[in-house]
């Protein structure tokens, strides 16, 4: 679950920091900015952020199957039985 959070916290990061009009840049001409629209330290952090989001994908993805895995191979199955009385019965008498 951790894996999860943390994979859906990077998309959302990535998403809000790629979509910030007021970081881009415009002109290749400005330091920082070899490749516009995006700002050199914007582009690196970017990279960063798409690392922790494929690899807890692939953790949680992982950690997922592993579960699943385990529960088919270790997995015994309930049996429950039902005990009914036989042949019982309640026998009233009236002796005078």
């Amino acid at each position: 679950m951790v894996f999860g959070a943390v994979n859906i916290g990077a998309i959302l990061l990535h998403n809000s920091i790629a979509q910030d009009t007021s970081r881009y840049c415009y002109s290749s001409n400005v330091p920082g900015c070899s490749n516009p629209p995006i700002s050199n330290s914007d582009r690196q952090l970017l990279q960063n952020i798409d690392v922790v989001k494929y690899v807890s994908a692939g953790l949680f993805w992982g950690v997922y199957a592993y579960g699943v895995t385990d529960s088919l191979v270790h997995y015994v199955p309930r049996v429950e039985t039902e005990v009914t009385p036989t042949k019982a019965a309640v026998k009233l008498s009236w002796k005078f």
